[in-house]
């Protein structure tokens, strides 16, 4: 086998994981209203089946990379994807709620291992004068896939069931094993050290605050329980940074903040998944809400994803000839403006006002992802580069996982007080448990049996109740997402400085 043809089958076989990770991450979210429909599952549940794919994923992309460098990146890669593809089949079966939040915990997991391996993978296939087309070609694939989400995840949903966007990935996991299997030989195992104690505590740290942010709104964000997780996360965090000292190839080295640009950077990638989880709760509403169907909601989720493929190389020329502060400028600007619009037009109920903001998120978060990725991890010496890299990815997905609790507490916690506050005030409506109707809008059995004991009067009163609750507590969740674009603003222009300064 020549050359060039093993370098061929390694970029094609990157290119199926990499789109398989993207189409997913669009794709999904639009099933979501389906899935809980379906399974008959609450909005917190439907929380934890996003997050569990992100806590896991922000725990183990760190050891991806490790691993990979001890084991061999040709090993960790077919056992990440060998893991993708079971998970897929766990969930594409799932009969519970909790049945999938375990397989997304484990698809999590397999995507975290593949990632950082698959990468590795590449650059060694590939000469130094070839590597950035052989990246740009699979970034531009899976930015394509990462589009296409929302209409194939609509489709699915629609016209066959939510399962096949577990469905359609073990084919594809398959066809990358055999072909990095035929093209990558055997490595040998590297004598290195691995950090287990504070990879540990770090994974212990981020699940006890992610458990803390997505539990707080059913336990009291004051009870007991809350409260003992978010200071044992805390404890733990403090534990890490007290470990570095002690370990030969620390798991995650706080000293690296101490460069100006790379913490800024890492405080930026937090806001800006943060912010991204938004997209989460688009299809939400716009199918619970608003009433459109999958197909059509995957149709208007697409409208902020298309940017991506038309900004992201203006954002990376600009970032290249200007430095990073004005894209970032420009970026956060555009995604302080869609939150704000959001806001100011979702009680209008009319789709095609959102546009406007669908399509400046897009566009912020394409002059966002380029300038800080690429100019957080140029700020570290190459001797630190790789747990530099790693510690970036944690954060970033760690900010996703934030992002998700947030956003739903605020959804959640808003709509049920208002929503509570209606039926108090309603005609006749004072007497109803709030909890009984709250699934009314996405046809959970629970609320559909509780509506057939209402006369029609009071029926459509709780009906329209629920609708303007949604709308209300959809547009303070996106007041919180502008004071974060906001935040992020700050930080740029505290910590960035442009390129002829």
């Amino acid at each position: 086998m020549s050359d060039l043809y093993k370098k061929h089958l390694v970029l094609i076989a990157m290119i199926s994981s990499t789109s398989l990770i993207f189409l997913n991450a669009t794709l999904f979210p639009v099933a979501l209203p389906t899935i809980q429909k379906e399974l008959g599952v609450s909005l917190s549940t439907l929380q934890w089946i996003i997050n569990a794919y992100l806590l896991t994923t922000s725990i183990f992309v760190i050891a991806g990379g490790r691993l990979a460098d001890l084991f061999g990146s040709r090993k960790i890669f077919c056992l990440g994807v060998s893991l993708y593809s079971i998970a897929s089949v766990m969930g594409g079966f799932a009969e519970t709620g909790w049945w999938l939040v375990m397989s997304r915990a484990i698809q999590g997991t397999g995507g975290a291992l593949m990632s950082p391996s698959g990468m590795s993978l590449l650059i060694h296939a590939y000469p130094e004068n070839q590597r950035g087309k052989a990246i740009g070609i699979m970034v531009a694939i899976g930015s394509l896939f990462l589009s296409l989400g929302p209409f194939i995840g609509g489709a699915f949903t629609e016209y066959l069931s939510w399962r096949w966007a577990f469905g359609i990935n073990p084919p594809i996991a398959l066809l990358g094993i055999i072909m990095i299997m035929r093209a990558v030989p055997k490595s040998e195992k590297q004598k290195e050290r691995f950090d287990f104690i504070g990879f540990f505590a770090m994974s212990f740290a981020i699940t006890c605050l992610t458990i803390a942010l997505m539990q707080g709104k059913i336990w009291g964000w004051s009870s007991g329980k809350t409260l003992f997780f978010f200071l044992l996360s805390l404890t733990l965090f403090l534990a890490v940074r007290g470990l570095e000292r002690f370990a030969k190839e620390p798991f995650f080295k706080f000293s690296l903040f101490k460069t100006r640009i790379y913490m800024g950077g890492c405080f930026l990638i937090i806001c800006a998944q943060f912010m991204l989880m938004i997209t989460v709760f688009w299809p939400i509403f716009f199918q619970k809400v608003l009433f459109d169907s999958p197909m059509v909601a995957g149709m208007i989720t697409a409208i902020g994803t298309i940017p991506l493929m038309i900004f992201a190389p203006i954002s990376g020329n600009l970032t290249d000839r200007k430095g990073a502060r004005l894209p970032l400028i420009i970026g956060f600007s555009l995604l302080l403006l869609s939150f704000a619009w959001f806001a100011s037009f979702l009680h209008m109920e009319k789709v095609p006002l959102l546009f406007p903001a669908l399509f400046a998120f897009g566009a912020g978060i394409s002059f966002v992802m380029t300038p800080v990725s690429s100019t957080t991890l140029s700020a570290v010496p190459k001797a630190n580069a790789g747990v530099a890299t790693g510690m970036y990815n944690t954060l970033r997905f760690t900010g996703a996982t934030i992002g998700v609790a947030v956003f739903g507490a605020i959804q959640v916690n808003v709509q049920d007080a208002l929503f509570t506050d209606k039926l108090i005030k309603g005609p006749g409506t004072s007497g109803l448990n709030p909890h009984l109707f709250e699934g009314l809008l996405n046809d959970l059995p629970r609320s559909i049996e509780a509506a057939k004991a209402l006369p029609p009067h009071m029926l459509s009163y709780v009906q329209k109740a629920l609708i303007e609750t949604s709308t209300t507590a959809f547009a303070v969740t996106n007041i919180a997402g502008a004071l974060v674009a906001l935040i992020a603003l700050l930080i740029t222009i505290r910590f960035f400085k442009s390129k002829s300064a």
